[in-house]
């Protein structure tokens, strides 16, 4: 009767087992989409100096932005600083959403007499928004991020 040894039969199914586990890790990481925060992300990295300087600025500034959700009214009130420089605030918003980025959208800055401007949220789906305010008032640039949750 002949001696059989098992040792050789379990390193060939050990290491079997080890390859086709890295094949499958391979095929479920494939399937999955590998979204950027941003799509121009190098292109926004080599501008990030200026906004370094911007965000210097706003926080500087001796009021700052404000911006709070009413979910009652269902809609976000951004409150502008009065600045040194004065004049009229032009610059947009973007609602972005990190979750998905289909969902962001823009907007023009357009306040009122009290440097407030009213988004509604009615076409936001509920969750969490982060929103980015590139803002200018004379020559001066400048920028706030804000968080919000809808309900």
């Amino acid at each position: 009767m002949k001696n059989y040894q098992t040792w050789p039969v379990a390193i060939t199914l050990i290491f079997s087992i080890f390859v086709l586990t890295l094949i499958g890790l391979v095929i479920f990481t494939s399937g999955h989409s590998v979204d950027l925060v941003s799509e121009d992300y190098y292109g926004q990295e080599l501008a990030f100096q200026k906004q370094i300087d911007r965000i210097k600025r706003s926080r500087n500034l001796p009021d700052q932005l404000s911006c709070a959700y009413d979910q009652k009214n269902a809609y976000i009130v951004i409150q502008f600083p009065d600045t040194p420089s004065g004049g009229i605030i032009r610059g947009d918003i973007h609602l972005f959403r990190p979750s998905d980025a289909a969902q962001d959208k823009y907007e023009q800055i357009r306040t009122d007499s009290e440097n407030r401007q009213i988004l509604s949220t009615h076409d936001l789906s509920r969750g969490f928004w982060r929103i980015k305010i590139n803002w200018t008032t004379g020559q001066q640039e400048y920028f706030n991020e804000a968080e919000v949750y809808i309900e």
